[in-house]
This record gives C-alpha cells, sequence and structure tokens, in this order.
C-alpha cells in the first residue's frame, strides 16, 4: 500500500490543514527532528509495525539480521549463488528480496510510539523544510523550541564539589636548594 512521493507530501499538507490530524502532524515534527533524534527501529517491539504515515509495514533490524542467519534462508541463498553460474536456471528473485518483501526499516523518533519509513520520513523533512522557509508561524515556534531544547543526555550525577581551594604556583629560585647555591657561586667566580 506504498503511496507515491508526491502523494506523502500531499497527505501531510492535508492533515495539516485540518485541526485533529495537525496535532499528531506537530507530534512527529518534534519527535524526529531536528536531524538525528530519529534512528532507525533496532528491536521489533513484538507486534507488527506499520508505518504511521502511509500504513507500510516496516522491519526492524534484529528481525533482519534473526533472518539472514536462518538455516532456510542460508539454503535459499546458496541456491541462488548456485543457479548464477548456471545457463538459463537463474533464478530472477533474491532470497533477500524474498525475505523482506514490500517491507522497509522502521524508523523511530524519541518520545513516540509512532514509526516512520525511509520515504516517509524524507517526505517529512521534505514538507517540514518547505513550511519553514514559506514562514509557517507554528512550526517556527516548534522550531525555536527544537533549537533551544538541549539533546537528551543522561546527567552526570559524580560531579566533584568544588574546591574553595586555589593552589598557587611557586617558583624555584637559586637559595631555595644548598647545591644549586653553591654552583651559581662557582659560577660567577668563573666569569
Amino acid at each position: 500500500m506504498a503511496k507515491k512521493k508526491i502523494d506523502i507530501f500531499e497527505k501531510i499538507e492535508e492533515m495539516y490543514n485540518e485541526e485533529k490530524p495537525k496535532k499528531f502532524i506537530l507530534h512527529l515534527v518534534s519527535s524526529y527532528f531536528p536531524l538525528g533524534k530519529a534512528e532507525k527501529i533496532i528491536e521489533n517491539p513484538g507486534k507488527t509495525i506499520r508505518c504511521s504515515l502511509c500504513y507500510i509495514k516496516l522491519v526492524s533490524i534484529n528481525e533482519m539480521l534473526e533472518g539472514v542467519n536462518s538455516e532456510a534462508f542460508k539454503k535459499n541463498f546458496m541456491d541462488h549463488l548456485s543457479t548464477l553460474f548456471k545457463e538459463g536456471e537463474h533464478k530472477a528473485e533474491h532470497p533477500m528480496k524474498k525475505f523482506i518483501g514490500k517491507r522497509k526499516i522502521g524508523i523511530r523518533g524519541q518520545n513516540t510510539d509512532s514509526s516512520l519509513c525511509p520515504e516517509c520520513y524524507k517526505e517529512l523533512f521534505s514538507w517540514l523544510t518547505k513550511k519553514l522557509i514559506s514562514g509557517d508561524k507554528q512550526l517556527e515556534q516548534v522550531n525555536k523550541k527544537m533549537v533551544k531544547r538541549k539533546p537528551d543526555k543522561p546527567k552526570d550525577k559524580t560531579k566533584k564539589p568544588k574546591s574553595k581551594f586555589k593552589p598557587q604556583l611557586k617558583t624555584a629560585t637559586f637559595g631555595d636548594i644548598k647545591e644549586l647555591q653553591e654552583l651559581k657561586e662557582k659560577f660567577n667566580k668563573k666569569e
């Protein structure tokens, strides 16, 4: 049920122009941007993952790795490789394509349960860029909040207490050490 590139862009625009779906679009924007807040879905949450905009099935990284490491996939892959070198027996579909099907790697933002496919993520970014350039006031406010907000980093709970004591640097003089004083006198005598 994947949609064309232009359809996703238009769908986002239509949703933004309606009151209830607009809140969802603003939620997506604040969860997935600025760039770097979103990442590929590593572990499958135990249920079918779908893109929140185009509803295509998504796959997690671990799900792909488990599938590739399965005996059935390895057998299909070796069979596929053996047919590559034989004339007339070449299988058109690669085992990886057969395993994944129409699914895409899922992307998840921070502080959200929603997931996006890479195409919808790119379209959301394009749409957001266009709206910011055109001067959309509400998105500019959301963008300012995102820029001001520091990225979520774990707090360092092992802060060292600030010391009121400031070490003073000492400088050595010839008068401090007896041997140096004697060397100075010998040097002065030779001159």
